[in-house]
């Protein structure tokens, strides 16, 4: 993973930048708002089939949508993560 400002963990990316690259997917400012993405999607769904008069509940199509967003959202910051920050 490249480092941008979502990825970076600390100052520690500058001089130990290649002993913590592998730690980027895990502990990176974007590896933890994929999670809680997915917490939340997760979250919703679970609500949905809760039952609550407040809400509906979701078709199939419904949830794998949202299940599917998840997937584009990290294919999306995969992508912008492999471009160069001085590109437009």
């Amino acid at each position: 993973m490249e480092l941008n400002p979502l990825t970076a963990l600390s100052p520690i990316d500058g001089r130990y930048a290649r002993q913590t690259d592998a730690l980027r997917d895990i502990f990176s400012e974007c590896a933890f708002m994929n999670a809680r993405v997915r917490v939340e999607v997760e979250w919703l769904i679970s609500l949905s089939e809760a039952g609550f008069p407040e809400l509906p509940h979701l078709s199939d199509h419904g949830k794998a949508f949202l299940r599917g967003r998840q997937l584009l959202a990290r294919r999306l910051r995969s992508h912008q993560g492999n471009r160069k920050d001085d590109e437009p």
